[in-house]
């Protein structure tokens, strides 16, 4: 059940919450606010969830609607950062909880090693070689198996979220999420099937309907 949209402004609500408002608002008068509150309430997820959840807003909003919001956050001074700032802003603060961990871990970063850090934007490498590093005793530990280690680490990663999001709305539309149903989302690593029941669940009349079709 979704508060009134005009209240959305004001309060700071779950951003699970925030975009159902959104979705059962959409032909309201109240949608853009409803549609900003919920931009804004999504900020601060992963940026899994929240490129997913404001794709879901912007998705809801007609045309005229969607330009709208974004040229109000945009001159509010208060815009939704996109997907390309929040990569960069957590690829910066990757690295550097990399080369602190280097220096915990007393290995020496050289040259060659310093600029292929810092070239680094891809945030799945960026993982996997802080993972490396905390057990790592040499640099050549810390970079092993970088080709093919990063896309495994980020598929994974993307299930996590989508699976974390699907049960963060089942909950929040009031379905208790059983053994057996949460088994079943937890053994699911297929992005696309994990993103058919989340866009489901959101407009679903009964939990039965999110996953009536298996995919």
């Amino acid at each position: 059940m979704c508060p009134h949209s005009s209240v959305w402004t004001s309060l700071a609500e779950p951003p699970e919450l925030a975009v159902l408002a959104v979705l059962a608002h959409r032909r309201s008068e109240h949608v853009v606010d409803t549609a900003m509150a919920a931009r804004s309430a999504v900020r601060d997820l992963d940026e899994e969830r929240a490129r997913l959840y404001d794709e879901m807003v912007m998705g809801a909003l007609s045309e005229a609607a969607r330009k709208f919001v974004e040229a109000q956050m945009a001159t509010s001074g208060y815009p939704y950062p996109s997907t390309d700032y929040v990569r960069k802003h957590h690829a910066f603060a990757k690295r550097e909880s990399l080369l602190r961990c280097l220096a915990g871990r007393q290995i020496v970063v050289d040259t060659a090693a310093r600029a292929r850090i810092d070239s680094c934007t891809d945030l799945a490498s960026l993982d996997a070689w802080i993972e490396h590093a905390a057990v790592a005793s040499n640099l050549q530990e810390v970079f092993r198996g970088a080709a093919k280690t990063p896309t495994d680490f980020a598929q994974t990663q993307q299930a996590i979220a989508k699976r974390e999001a699907l049960v963060s709305v089942l909950t929040e539309r009031g379905w208790p999420v059983d053994p057996t149903t949460r088994d079943r989302i937890e053994s699911c690593n297929d992005l696309a099937v994990l993103a058919s029941w989340i866009r489901r669940a959101v407009t679903a009349a009964d939990l039965d309907e999110v996953f009536r079709h298996g995919g």
